[in-house]
């Protein structure tokens, strides 16, 4: 027992005792004691060590012997163990000590008041217990003898060589966490800088700077979405370009962002992009029924996009514009074909140019003309919740039977690797599989719901008062009992695959449990029929949202902060963003500063997701500490004017509108605006 502790002035810890029974006379370690004592009898040090050794023997044997009184209550054992175990070691003690030693705090008493005290114990233990046993019990008794034993142990054993270093700078580490403005917390090298432990954490930084390191010029509109492949190697620019096929374009971030690929095929302007967990595959949702899948290292065919930019030949990637690997579209129960999974596809071409298969009440309506946008294809704020409050309790005036796909999220785990879920405005989420291609699960359906091509595939226009809105957002056909999906203008998906977040266009967030979604390889056709997601929350926002953003999850094991997976950034078309905690329906901060009115303006989590980004229709990108909320830095972004081509109208606005962080990066974001332009820029360290 003993051989665990380090004695002040040791001659070593090997002859020390290790059990109880080896501390009675007939135990190996108490002679080895004893004939170290006749070894030290010239050798102060060696004294010292055996003298300490005795004592916390004796402390061990005097707990023991309490405790067999006041906690058994076996009073012959423990005058067996007195006159057996407890009486040979005060009697080596005795000889080691010619005059007294301190026990239990009283001061100096001989070895025989010790053993007479403890056989007082045995005669009067009621009597006794106040003088040797404390009132909280053996819980307090063990406390008491563990300080005495701390007593014995030298603090250079105590503590490991080069401990209070590594405290000192797991310290500094805690202080700096608290400044947000630090972004080289994992920098354990000298820098100069000064950190003091006698008082809480002063900043020394200044506020974030940013660096605008590359202006991407490529695009020909205005850039509506950017997102980072999960990898961090490549980023993706949706654009509103509807007089070309560049409308998505792939830079290859360590190549310089040089365009990688051209993605074609999208006969409408582009509002969302989805990059597949493993960065092979983007998912693109223009403004029609047409979701189109890309392998973005598909060879196509060669453009010469990147001699625009200034590069060093022998560095130029030959940039190639490729086709969708697969298209889809939504079919309706009464449309689709028989065994068809409702899906209708093509493959590297799709099918025939949609656009004039959709009325004007289907395509988004732009802004005044005064703002500079185009007059088809603006993706306004209203827009993105269904264009008017007249649309609010009419079905959509469309002749296509097949629903728009303007959202989508990819599933992040293993065991769903290559299913996806979109979302369309027209009252349907589903969920598709690359590997079966083909949508395996339709929420409306199995939620015993309707969407709205439902209804005008099977009932004329004039029956549209028969909707009647809920209380909790839905809207139900008393004519056939049934609620009508809501209309989903975002979704995300959990990075542990658990949780769906709708995002509607009633003023709520949905949360669904899709924990018990069947995964991959078991998966027949009747254990999807029996899958049903159940709604576990609904954050009541009551105003009209426009996008939800997750926290990024850490690259290296692609998973989210304990503390922050439950949160979900909703920017709001009022000027205002708000911080959720989906799964507790609590409201866990605001951000303002930004002007969001008329249009989608998209934020994220950056820098650890210890911030948050967001565009603004004054062309600004604004920047607040997560958990604070108070502004960091406002940057000027794309406030700049960008000349018109010669021979054009075009006029360029001045929205921010989208911008994205790097996941594998935390000093890289990007921005995309109405100038056309995409904008890298780099997060510069600063001090006072």
């Amino acid at each position: 027992m003993l051989s665990a502790l380090p004695l002040r002035a040791g001659v070593g810890s090997q002859v020390a005792p290790t059990t109880f029974e080896e501390l009675t006379p007939g135990g190996g370690n108490f002679d080895a004691i004893r004939r170290a004592a006749a070894q030290a009898a010239t050798d102060e040090a060696a004294q010292q060590w055996v003298r300490g050794a005795v004592e916390v023997a004796l402390l061990l044997l005097e707990q023991v012997f309490l405790e067999l009184v006041y906690v058994r209550g076996d009073f012959l054992s423990a005058a067996q163990f007195l006159r057996a175990t407890v009486q040979p070691m005060v009697t080596l003690w005795a000889g080691l000590h010619k005059e007294a030693w301190s026990h239990s705090g009283k001061g100096q008493a001989p070895a025989a008041d010790m053993l007479r005290e403890l056989s007082s114990v045995l005669t009067n233990p009621e009597g006794m217990a106040r003088a040797v046993w404390p009132s909280g019990g053996v819980a307090e008794a063990r406390e008491r003898l563990v300080g005495k034993v701390y007593g014995y142990i030298s603090p250079d054993d105590l503590v490991p060589s080069g401990r209070l270093v590594t405290l000192l700078k797991q310290a500094v580490r805690y202080q700096r966490l608290g400044d947000v403005h630090d972004d080289d917390q994992d920098d354990d090298e000298d820098d100069g800088e000064t950190v003091s432990l006698l008082q809480d954490n002063k900043p020394t930084y200044t506020p974030l700077q940013f660096k605008e390191q590359k202006t991407l010029t490529q695009n020909a509109d205005e850039i509506w979405y950017l997102q980072f492949s999960p990898d961090g190697k490549y980023l993706a620019s949706a654009s509103a370009d509807s007089l070309t096929d560049r409308k998505i374009l792939i830079y290859d971030v360590e190549n310089d962002f040089q365009v990688y690929r051209v993605l074609a095929g999208n006969t409408q302007c582009v509002l969302y992009l989805s990059f597949s967990p493993d960065s092979r595959y983007i998912v693109s949702c223009p403004f029609n029924e047409t979701a189109n899948i890309y392998d973005i290292h598909t060879d196509g065919l060669p453009t010469d996009i990147n001699e625009t930019v200034q590069h060093c030949e022998a560095d130029r990637i030959k940039a190639q514009i490729i086709q969708p690997c697969l298209s889809f579209q939504i079919l309706i129960p009464s449309k689709a074909a028989p065994n068809s999974r409702h899906t209708s596809h093509s493959g590297a071409t799709l099918p025939g140019d949609d656009a004039s298969s959709s009325s004007p009440g289907d395509t988004p309506t732009s802004s005044s003309s005064s703002q500079g946008h185009h007059q088809t294809g603006r993706h306004t704020a209203t827009t993105a919740t269904a264009t008017a409050t007249t649309t609010t309790t009419t079905p959509p005036q469309s002749s296509s039977t097949w629903p728009r796909i303007w959202c989508c999220d990819w599933f992040h785990t293993q065991g769903h690797s290559g299913k996806f879920i979109v979302g369309s405005p027209d009252r349907e989420v589903a969920i598709y599989d690359i590997n079966e291609r083909a949508i395996i699960y339709k929420f409306s359906e199995h939620a015993g719901m309707e969407t709205d091509r439902d209804k005008l595939s099977s009932r004329p226009r004039l029956f549209h008062n028969i909707f009647e809105a809920e209380a909790d957002g839905t809207r139900t056909d008393h004519s056939t009992g049934k609620s009508l999906f809501p209309r989903i203008h975002d979704v995300k998906i959990s990075y542990d695959d658990k949780y769906l977040i709708l995002m509607t266009h009633q003023g709520t967030i949905d949360v669904y449990d899709i924990s018990d979604l069947p995964p991959n390889g078991n998966m027949p056709h009747f254990a999807l029929k029996s899958f049903a997601p159940k709604r576990i929350n609904q954050l009541k926002i009551q105003k009209n949202m426009t996008c939800v953003s997750l926290p990024q999850p850490d690259p290296a094991t692609g998973v989210v902060d304990p503390a922050l997976q439950n949160l979900l950034l909703v920017n709001l078309r009022f000027s205002e963003i708000q911080l959720w905690n989906y799964k507790e329906n609590l409201l866990v901060q605001k951000y303002f500063g930004q002007r969001q009115e008329q249009f989608i303006i998209r934020s994220c989590f950056g820098c650890e997701n210890k911030l948050v980004l967001s565009g603004s229709e004054d062309g600004k990108i604004y920047i607040w500490d997560r958990a604070q909320g108070c502004v960091l830095g406002v940057l000027p972004g794309h406030t700049g004017e960008r000349a018109t081509a010669a021979g054009s109208n075009k006029k360029f606005g001045k929205n921010c509108n989208v911008v994205a962080w790097s996941p594998t990066d935390k000093h890289i974001f990007a921005s995309g605006g109405d100038d056309g332009y995409v904008k890298i820029w780099r997060v510069i360290k600063g001090r006072k």
